[in-house]
C-alpha cells in the first residue's frame, strides 16, 4: 500500500491519509481513498471508498471534529467536481490487532488463556469473559495492555475458578479496550474441561418449557437421564452414550405439574443429582 500524508492532526494517534491499494486484481477501494493510519500498512484502515471500485476519490484537505471525519473528495459523479463529505471516524479505528487466541485446560481444570496482539494504538486493556452457554458471558477479570506497540506483545491469563462452575463445558472470550473507551469482541472459544467424573449442568432454573442439559459422562459406559419428582416417582428418564464426548439434550417439561424436581444422572457406579423448580 502506498500511503500519501495529508494532515498533521490526530485521531487516536493517526494520521488522516489519501491511500492506494497495490493489487491488480482489487475491486473493493483500490484507487486513492480516505484512510486512518499510524504510517504502517497494517495500521491503515480504509473509512470509506468513496468512489467505488478501481476510480479514485482524491480525497483533500481532511480533518476530524467532535469524531467526525470531514473532506472534498470526488464520488465519480461530476469527472471535476469535489464534494464535501462528513463521516463517523470512530467505526473505522480498532484499537488493537489480535493476532491470536487461544485455551488449554490445565492440571484440576485450571483454563490457562493466551493471546498475542500487534500494531496497539492507544490500547488499555483487556476483559476476561467467560460464559456456560456461549451466550451469555460475565467478566471474571481484565489484564493491562501495553498501551502503544508496533511490534508482538503476549498476554496470558489463568482461571482458577474453572473447576468450579459445574459445567462440563466453558466459553471464553476477550474484550479488547481502548483508552477512549472504544471495544471490541475477540471470537468465541469452546473448552472441554477434563476429568473422569460424571458432569452435567443444566438451564433455565425455575424452568417453564424447555430444559438445556449438557453432559460429561466421563468414560462412564453406561449413562441415564433422569427426572423424578418430590416423592421419588420417575417422569422422565433418557439413555446417553458413554464415552468421553459431552452431550447437549433438549428436555420438555411443558406438561409437568408445578413444583419441585430432582434431575439425576446415573452411570455405573454414581449418582449425581439437582434441584429445579418447574413453573
Amino acid at each position: 500500500m502506498e500511503i500519501r500524508h495529508i494532515s498533521n492532526r490526530f485521531y487516536n494517534n493517526y494520521y488522516c491519509v489519501n491511500s492506494v491499494e497495490k493489487n491488480a486484481n482489487c475491486t473493493d477501494g483500490c484507487g486513492n481513498e480516505p484512510r486512518l493510519s499510524n504510517g504502517t500498512d497494517a495500521g491503515t484502515t480504509k473509512v470509506a471508498d468513496v468512489n467505488p471500485g478501481i476510480p479514485s476519490s482524491l480525497s483533500e484537505y481532511m480533518f476530524i471534529l467532535n469524531n467526525q471525519l470531514y473532506f472534498n473528495a470526488n464520488n465519480g459523479d461530476n469527472a471535476t467536481r469535489r464534494d464535501l463529505f462528513k463521516i463517523d471516524a470512530t467505526v473505522s479505528v480498532l484499537p488493537i490487532t489480535l493476532l491470536n487466541f487461544s485455551a488449554t485446560v490445565q492440571a484440576f481444570n485450571a483454563v490457562e488463556l493466551n493471546w498475542t496482539t500487534t500494531n496497539e494504538i492507544n490500547s488499555s486493556h483487556f476483559v476476561i469473559e467467560r460464559s456456560i452457554d456461549g451466550n451469555k458471558f460475565s467478566d471474571i477479570n481484565k489484564v493491562s495492555a501495553t498501551g502503544n506497540s508496533t511490534i508482538k506483545q503476549n498476554y496470558s491469563y489463568l482461571d482458577n475458578q474453572a473447576a468450579n462452575i459445574n459445567s462440563p463445558v466453558l466459553y471464553y472470550r476477550l474484550k479488547l479496550v481502548d483508552k477512549d473507551g472504544l471495544n471490541q469482541p475477540s471470537k468465541v472459544l469452546l473448552i472441554h474441561l477434563k476429568g473422569s467424573a460424571i458432569q452435567f449442568t443444566f438451564s433455565p432454573n425455575p424452568v417453564k418449557q424447555q430444559l438445556n442439559v449438557l453432559i460429561a459422562p466421563g468414560n462412564a459406559k453406561k449413562v441415564a437421564l433422569r427426572i423424578v419428582d418430590a416423592t421419588g416417582k420417575q417422569v422422565f428418564q433418557q439413555n446417553i452414550a458413554g464415552g468421553v464426548n459431552v452431550y447437549q439434550q433438549y428436555i420438555n417439561v411443558a406438561g409437568l405439574q408445578k413444583g419441585v424436581y430432582y434431575i439425576q444422572l446415573l452411570t455405573d457406579n454414581s449418582i449425581k443429582t439437582e434441584r429445579f423448580l418447574k413453573q
